[in-house]
């Protein structure tokens, strides 16, 4: 089962590009990824589309990132 809102379906976008993607579809989101400065979210330009498998396996990754970034081993 998915969780709600997986962490895969999230992205940074500055305040301007936020409001002007809003609830739009994924391809026009995209045209607003693209004008992004934020790497992670020029990453979902590479995209065709945007289903649950995509967010899924963005959400690995995106897993894999923060564990890289808080390791709490050393704790």
């Amino acid at each position: 089962m998915l969780p709600a809102c997986p962490i895969g379906n999230l992205t940074l976008l500055g305040s301007e590009l936020n409001i002007t993607a809003s609830n739009f579809p994924f391809l026009d989101k995209k045209k607003k990824y693209e004008q992004s400065i934020i790497m992670i979210t020029k990453e979902i330009c590479q995209e065709d589309k945007w289903t649950f498998e995509e967010i899924n396996i963005r959400s690995v990754y995106l897993a894999g990132i923060a564990k890289k970034i808080w390791n709490f081993n050393n704790i």
